[in-house]
C-alpha cells in the first residue's frame, strides 16, 4: 500500500469519525444523547465543523455573524468567505461559546434569559460581560466557573 493511499485511508476514517460527533444530538432537556469525549472533541477541533454551524451558534447567542466573529477575536471577512470546514481555531472557539451558553440556558432556564446574561455586566467577572471574554481560554475559564458558582448557589 502506497503512503498516499494510507494517509488517504486514515483521513477518510478521521472524516467519517469528524461526521459521527458533529451528528451528536441533543435530546430535550439539554442533556446530549451521545455525550463525546475530551480526545473526540480534540479531534472535531482538528477536523473542523461545518462552516453552517459558526452562523446558528451566533443567531442562537443573539448575535449576528460579523458581531461574533469579532467577539471571538475572529476575522468576519474570513468566515464570510468559508464554505464548508471552519479552521481548528475557528472550530474551537465557535465549540467554545457553543457549550458555554448551553451551560447558560441551563442554568438560567431559557435562551433569552442566557443571551440576556451573556451580553450584561457580571459582578463576579468584575463588571464584565461574558460573551467579552471568551475570545481566549482563560477568559472562557472564568465565565465556566461564574456559571458553576451560579448553578451551585455560591455567587460572588
Amino acid at each position: 500500500m502506497s503512503t498516499t493511499h494510507a494517509l488517504a485511508k486514515a483521513s477518510a476514517a478521521d472524516s467519517k469519525d469528524a461526521q459521527k460527533i458533529r451528528r451528536a444530538k441533543i435530546d430535550g432537556q439539554g442533556q446530549r444523547k451521545h455525550a463525546i469525549s475530551v480526545l473526540e472533541r480534540i479531534a472535531l477541533i482538528r477536523s473542523g465543523i461545518p462552516a453552517r454551524e459558526f452562523d446558528s451558534i451566533a443567531r442562537s447567542v443573539g448575535f449576528s455573524k460579523k458581531e461574533l466573529a469579532e467577539k471571538l477575536g475572529l476575522s468576519p471577512r474570513t468566515l464570510s468567505t468559508r464554505k464548508d470546514i471552519l479552521s481548528p481555531e475557528e472550530s474551537e472557539k465557535t465549540l467554545r461559546i457553543h457549550e458555554l451558553f448551553d451551560l447558560a440556558k441551563e442554568i438560567f432556564g431559557s435562551e433569552t434569559e442566557a443571551q440576556l446574561w451573556i451580553t450584561s455586566p457580571a459582578y463576579g467577572l468584575e463588571n464584565q460581560r461574558p460573551i467579552d471574554l471568551l475570545d481566549t481560554d482563560l477568559g472562557a475559564q472564568q465565565v465556566r466557573a461564574l456559571l458553576s458558582a451560579i448553578k451551585y448557589g455560591n455567587v460572588w
